[in-house]
């Protein structure tokens, strides 16, 4: 399975160790990175929408406190005309600083997008309010105040307050996304760490039964080795590893071990035939010391019985 009869037992052990550890570790660094990117990015996004924010605030206080504060102050004698015209020139370094930070076209409505147009129209004012300062009476002042300046600046102030609240509403909406794609995000890797749990744990059923498999084989015959005194047991192991070695030394002991027991039978069988021939040659000889006891005794007997007559001749005379 998956190849791994071809593995050493030493690999298989260092793939159940190390297998996890990669993939785990894959895993968290992927995630990690990926968090520390988005977290990147949100902070990249937040930081350009604040400094869009404080520039739209900026413009819209200069215009709303400096310029108009101003030429109602001067047109009310409240302010002398150098200072106007050091508060008025404030204004414009201020709309100039901060209109570089208002947001780009792609990024809003066309109607909301800031344009040279509505750029011309803000120094149309400030230039004018400060011509206004430059004259000796405030006659002029009071009827561009009156007649023209909130026509003019209204529309200005109106499109910024709409850019500002344009702005709040996609940060919201751009924080909402990240929400979601973070959210997702998790998603996938849950669904990904799971994989990789579920290859982990296959892996680890594959390696454990390839080791598992032949080490039942091996007890099964050693049992049948035991109990039934087999000695034609033999391994057979598909494996490549260390299994296959012992099976190959087992099956070796296995045939060298019967070898020498059928060894052992052949000289047990021909001492038991040695000892039967050896009996019966001691019967035959024992038979034959009888048959030629006999024999002797008989002639014995007859050379005893052939003798007594002759002693008894000479007694006579």
């Amino acid at each position: 399975m998956l190849g791994l009869s071809y593995f050493r037992v030493t690999h298989k052990l260092l793939v159940l160790t190390l297998l996890p550890i990669v993939i785990l570790g894959g895993i968290s660094f992927t995630a990690m990175r990926d968090a520390e990117r988005d977290l990147t990015h949100s902070e990249a996004v937040v930081a350009e929408h604040f400094m869009q924010l404080n520039a739209i605030s900026a413009i819209d206080r200069s215009l709303s406190e400096n310029v108009l504060d101003t030429a109602h102050k001067t047109r009310a004698g409240m302010m002398l005309w150098s200072e106007s015209r050091i508060a008025l020139n404030q204004a414009k370094g201020v709309i100039s600083l901060n209109w570089a930070e208002l947001p780009n076209a792609p990024e809003l409505a066309a109607e909301l997008a800031p344009n040279a147009q509505q750029k011309l129209a803000l120094q149309h004012i400030l230039d004018r309010l400060d011509n206004l300062v430059k004259q000796e009476s405030g006659y002029e002042m009071g009827n561009f105040v009156d007649l023209e300046l909130y026509a003019e600046i209204d529309p200005v102030l109106a499109w910024l307050r709409s850019l500002n609240g344009h702005l709040s509403t996609a940060t919201i909406a751009d924080f909402q996304a990240k929400h979601e794609r973070s959210r997702r995000h998790h998603q996938t890797l849950n669904l990904i760490l799971t994989s990789a749990i579920l290859v982990i744990l296959l892996i680890s059923a594959a390696v454990l039964n390839s080791v598992r498999t032949p080490v039942a084989i091996a007890r099964e015959a050693m049992r049948r080795v035991s109990d039934e005194a087999d000695l034609s047991v033999r391994m057979q192991v598909a494996n490549h590893d260390e299994f296959a070695d012992i099976a190959m030394d087992f099956n070796r002991m296995m045939t060298t071990t019967a070898t020498l027991i059928n060894k052992a039978k052949g000289v047990a069988s021909t001492l038991t035939t040695t000892a039967n021939e050896l009996k019966t040659t001691s019967e035959q000889a024992l038979e034959k010391s009888h048959y030629t006891r006999n024999e002797l005794t008989q002639a014995a007997s007859t050379a005893q019985e052939t003798s007594l007559p002759k002693l008894q001749a000479p007694h006579r005379r």
